[in-house]
Formats: structure tokens, sequence, C-alpha cells
């Protein structure tokens, strides 16, 4: 009995873990290509994004490169490993788009992480973005599509 009460303990505390932490893909959304001349790192907070029920909003945009692109690729696959929901396309055998959605805040925020890399599709770019707040999975999809 004691074992069974254990692992459920062990259970809700993996899940809780999962639903509070922030995805890895983050970090480079936080300030890791600042330095970078190939790299446009947006964040939006407060009044611009009240229209789309979001809190946050960060976004990178990078010229290809492929020793950056597979750190973010690896990233994003990592947050794909505990998405709730998860839409994910490959090329050429690497990670070409992916719509996460990811466990929401401890405070009931819904989380959601874009990637695309346009070098899988005659483009130049990699995107990642990340979205934070009380919009649907299909709204944030509508939103990207414009």
């Amino acid at each position: 009995m004691m074992r069974k009460i254990l692992f459920i303990l062990a259970v809700f505390w993996v899940f809780a873990a999962h639903a509070v932490s922030p995805p890895a893909s983050l970090k480079y959304l936080d300030g890791f290509f600042n330095e970078d001349p190939d790299a446009a790192l947006t964040l939006v907070t407060g009044k611009p994004l009240k229209t789309y029920q979001l809190d946050e909003y960060r976004g990178l945009t990078l010229n290809y490169d492929p020793e950056k692109t597979k750190m973010i690729e690896d990233a994003v696959k990592a947050d794909a490993r505990i998405a709730e929901d998860k839409e994910i396309s490959y090329r050429k055998g690497a990670l070409y788009y992916a719509f996460l959605t990811l466990p929401p805040t401890k405070e009931g925020k819904k989380r959601y992480l874009f990637y695309l890399n346009q070098k899988l599709a005659k483009g130049d770019k990699v995107i990642l973005i990340y979205m934070s707040g009380k919009a649907s999975a299909q709204t944030i999809k509508k939103m990207i599509k414009k």
C-alpha cells in the first residue's frame, strides 16, 4: 500500500513540475541572441496583446545557421515531449514546423510555442515564437497565419 501511495505522489510531482517549468526553448527568446547581428528578438506585453487575449509574446527571427538552428530545434523537440497537444512536421529529416500547446502555468495561463525552419522550404530564416495568455489554440493559429 505504501508503494502505491509513493508512486502516486511521484507521478503527481512529475506532472506538477512540468506544469510550472519554463519551456526549454524560452532561453533562446530571453537574451541568448542579444549580441547576434543575424537575430531579431521581439518582446511584447501589455495593452497591444489584450485584443488577442495574450499577456506575453516573445519572438525570434534568425538567419539560418546550421549550428544555431540545431540548438533551437533540440529545445523545441524537448518542449514537444511535455506538450499537451502538438502539430509537428519534418522535412529532409529535420524539424520543419511545430505548434505546441504547453502545460498551463500555475496561474492557469495557456502557453504556446511555434517554430518554423524556412530553410527547408527555400527560405533563409528560422522563426521561434512563444505566447501565453487566455487565447485558445485556434485563435493563436489564426494569428500566426496572418
